[in-house]
């Protein structure tokens, strides 16, 4: 069954009617390498999707669309005229060259802070002017036990947001693994599951980090700029940044900024060694963006929105009696076909949560956009059903696992120790991410005596 409606997902078209589906892997034209992350594009509209880990895209590509434009960070944009009817279309995309000089800046001022100044006060400028926009989002979660995959949700959600009212989904499509089935249709929201780096703080397991282009950015950052290239006839900045208090939790990693439009084109980060998480040993986290502009404001200003957003994270909880698998997730989003300044549905912000559109997910609304998922990924959701619960995925050993239970989001529990036994020690396991809470590999402990 659920091979058949993944066969109707990518037969179906909106309306009911065959739209051509274009797909195949973008490269280096030099080494043959696999490009993962670059963003693929109908010309002319915001419909597009990013390649996966091994560069693969696939798009379903909507009336009228004849050009494809494919993107990467450090590489020459590729324009190609897309088969009619669709079909395989590979592309190898050309380093792009390196520029000279350096940027033009104050004396005696950093040219690294010069370029954040700009950013962080052109940012200012179009933020102040932008009050709603929507877009149709996917994101995908994997997780992971011991490098296997065990849990697979991916959703399609109309994503609507307000400056006064927030963030309100509505949920079109959603696919999982069967032993996430007892999950409600609205616990997973595409959008939710996307941090915007752009953003003045970032959520992080509990903590909200200063972003890169926060207000006061220059006083929690050291901005460094390694070096410069020219793409098109655009100068992009690429810059490194990294706590000035290391006992701070923040961010570090590194930026590129679009020089004459003065907006990040791309931020890649990971939180620092002041952000710490409870319960998790060797935790390692990794937070993958990048941006693009969708149009202008009420101000005049251009807005510059994500494309995507990539995170990947891996860690070990347990100490020297107790160990659970080591436990891995990833999060794939894309954002699709915006539109900014637009009238959004009120009815959503009058109730708390996503709404599920019933008609669209009864009637196997296909998925558009999608980032492709890896060979794992399809097996899973093909073969991991009910009986293969995420409780028993995340069994843990030591001297004390035979008192542990373990709690699954599937409402089931595994785990050694009889009602006989007088020490009882349960955990429901917490792994899961969102933009409020950020990301957690821990869970609730209970120590029972009976």
């Amino acid at each position: 069954m659920r091979l058949a409606l993944c066969l109707a997902s990518m037969l179906l078209a909106t309306g009911g009617l065959a739209q051509p589906v274009v797909e195949g892997r973008v490269t280096d034209v030099s080494t043959g390498e696999t490009l993962p992350a670059a963003t693929v594009q109908v010309d002319g509209t915001s419909r597009g999707t990013t390649t996966n880990g091994a560069g693969v895209y696939r798009l379903v590509v909507p009336t009228g669309g004849d050009t494809l434009v494919v993107r990467f960070l450090g590489y020459e944009t590729a324009r190609l005229a897309i088969p009619a009817g669709g079909g395989r279309l590979d592309v190898a995309l050309a380093p792009a060259v390196a520029a000279l000089g350096e940027a033009v800046v104050t004396a005696g001022v950093n040219p690294a802070d010069d370029i954040m100044r700009r950013v962080i006060a052109r940012k200012a400028r179009w933020r102040s002017g932008l009050e709603t926009w929507q877009a149709e989002v996917y994101s995908r979660q994997t997780i992971r036990a011991d490098g296997q995959v065990v849990a697979v949700i991916e959703g399609q959600t109309d994503a609507f947001w307000d400056r006064q009212r927030g963030l309100r989904e509505v949920v079109t499509a959603t696919r999982r693994t069967g032993n996430l089935g007892a999950l409600p249709l609205d616990a997973f929201t595409a959008a939710d599951q996307a941090l915007n780096l752009y953003d003045d703080d970032v959520p992080c397991g509990g903590y909200d980090l200063p972003g890169p282009t926060h207000p006061r950015a220059l006083s929690y950052y050291r901005f460094s700029l390694d070096g410069s290239r020219i793409l098109g006839t655009d100068r992009v900045y690429d810059l490194s940044f990294a706590p000035r208090n290391p006992l701070q939790p923040a961010l570090e990693g590194s930026l590129s900024v679009l020089a004459g439009a003065n907006a990040v084109l791309a931020v890649s980060a990971r939180p620092s060694d002041a952000v710490q998480f409870p319960l998790v040993n060797q935790f390692a986290l990794t937070l993958d963006q990048q941006f693009a502009t969708f149009g202008q404001s009420a101000s005049g200003e251009e807005v510059w929105l994500p494309v995507d957003f990539r995170m990947s994270g891996q860690g070990r909880i347990g100490n020297a009696l107790l160990q659970f698998p080591d436990i891995g997730f990833a999060v794939n989003s894309r954002f699709t076909d915006f539109a900014v300044d637009v009238a959004v549905p009120d009815s959503l912000f009058d109730q708390d949560g996503a709404v599920v559109d019933a008609v669209s997910v009864a009637g196997s609304v296909p998925i558009v956009g999608v980032v492709p998922l890896s060979a794992e990924e399809e097996r899973a959701l093909a073969e991991i059903d009910s009986t293969e619960t995420l409780a028993s995925a995340l069994r843990p050993t030591g001297l004390l696992a035979r008192f542990v239970q373990i709690g699954g989001t599937d409402g089931s529990s595994a785990g050694g120790g009889g009602d006989s036994a007088g020490i009882r020690y349960s955990i429901d396991p917490a792994l899961w991410y969102n933009r409020v809470e950020g990301a957690h590999l821990g869970g609730e402990a209970t120590l029972r005596i009976n």
